[in-house]
């Protein structure tokens, strides 16, 4: 492992639970920040090597087999961009994180973990999405021994409300947690409601690193830039930000007279402009340093937006005008940035970048987290 974080202790052995091995920015670097802090603290501590989705989640989500086939025709075409960015993913499990040597594939085999690890720890990101996991429990720890220690950090449902088909499973597995803590305040009601007990409200897990610890990453690019440009982070699977979007990014073009720099933008309507330039495969890496040197951000993603947080950058997240997926207006409005959001359909007169400006409750929320990690784990 190339972390630089050396573990002061290994007599307590952590295993995290997340989704990570999707090739996702968001869902790596979550992962990656929860297991480096947790070592900070002086655990022996690693990622759960579980397949997602595997065929459970694939029956569960319904996944289209047209659907599958025409995208993976498309991607052959045009080169396999998901197959060069999987590798270049792979390559940054291998030298940053710190995982289990078995990859399990189902939530009976989860069983054969509770030999290795004394602490168990559900990470970040969307690990209790009813729409994801449907009644897998893994992500709930369901797999784990009766007896061992049990902790939440900032878990997201993802929704407002648990359907009454899946509260039973949500009321039985969470009951058992010792600690539990929710990535949006949506998610305390959910929890009081379903086992009658307080969680706590933590941050995501990539707020827990310095801006210092992602440039170490960051120095591994291999994408360069050497002029001033917006970077344009989208992501629609949670909802169709298009063609809106493609308005949003011409508007601010225009308005800032910068080129465009997009990681994801899958719409046609934008490919041919000349002020903008595409990576279909940038690693983790190539995406750190893009927003090290950004000069402004557009966003879809809850990460997105995390991450221009964290640079400094300024930005705009552009969020559905109605919706119950509430991640990024919950952590800007914890954060009073809420001016930051645009919403599909606002008029794009008054859309543009304002300077960032540190919230003057950053490092209080920040070390509350750490607070809340810190007396969990003892």
């Amino acid at each position: 492992m190339t972390n630089g974080v050396k573990s002061k202790a290994t007599c307590v052995k952590v295993g995290i639970m997340t989704m990570y091995r999707i090739a996702n920015y968001g869902s790596v670097f979550q992962a990656y920040a929860l297991m480096t802090y947790i070592k900070k603290m002086g655990y022996d501590c690693t990622l759960i090597n579980y397949l997602f989705p595997n065929n459970y989640h694939k029956k569960v989500q319904r996944y289209s087999v047209i659907k599958t086939t025409l995208v993976r025709i498309y991607h052959f075409l045009i080169g396999n961009p998901y197959k060069k960015k999987r590798k270049r993913f792979e390559d940054f499990y291998r030298h940053y994180l710190c995982e289990t040597t078995r990859q399990y594939k189902s939530p009976n085999e989860l069983k054969l973990t509770n030999e290795l690890f004394d602490f168990f720890v559900t990470g970040s990101d969307q690990v209790w999405n009813y729409n994801k996991v449907g009644k897998d429990e893994s992500f709930m720890l369901g797999f784990v021994d009766d007896g061992k220690k049990m902790v939440s950090y900032s878990s997201s449902f993802s929704h407002d409300y648990i359907p009454e088909e899946y509260a039973p499973i949500y009321k039985k597995c969470l009951s058992r947690y010792a600690h539990i803590s929710v990535r949006e305040k949506s998610g305390l009601k959910i929890v009081k409601e379903l086992i009658g007990k307080d969680a706590e409200c933590t941050l995501d897990p990539t707020f827990l690193l310095g801006r210092d610890e992602y440039d170490k990453i960051a120095a591994h690019h291999e994408v360069k830039i050497n002029k001033p440009f917006i970077l344009v982070y989208i992501l629609s699977y949670a909802y169709n930000p298009y063609p809106y979007i493609e308005e949003v990014i011409e508007h601010l073009h225009v308005q800032t007279g910068l080129d465009v720099v997009a990681v994801g933008l899958s719409n046609k309507s934008l490919r041919n402009k000349s002020w903008l330039k595409r990576y279909l495969y940038a690693s983790p890496s190539d995406f750190l340093y893009l927003y090290s040197k950004a000069d402004g951000v557009i966003t879809t993603s809850f990460h997105g937006t995390v991450f221009s947080m964290i640079y400094e950058k300024p930005f705009i997240s552009v969020i559905p005008s109605v919706t119950n997926d509430n991640r990024i207006s919950n952590v800007l409005s914890q954060f009073n940035m809420t001016d930051c959001i645009l919403k599909i359909g606002d008029v794009l007169e008054n859309c543009n970048f304002k300077d960032f400006a540190k919230p003057a409750n950053w490092e209080q929320l920040i070390n509350q987290s750490k607070l809340y990690l810190k007396n969990s784990l003892q």
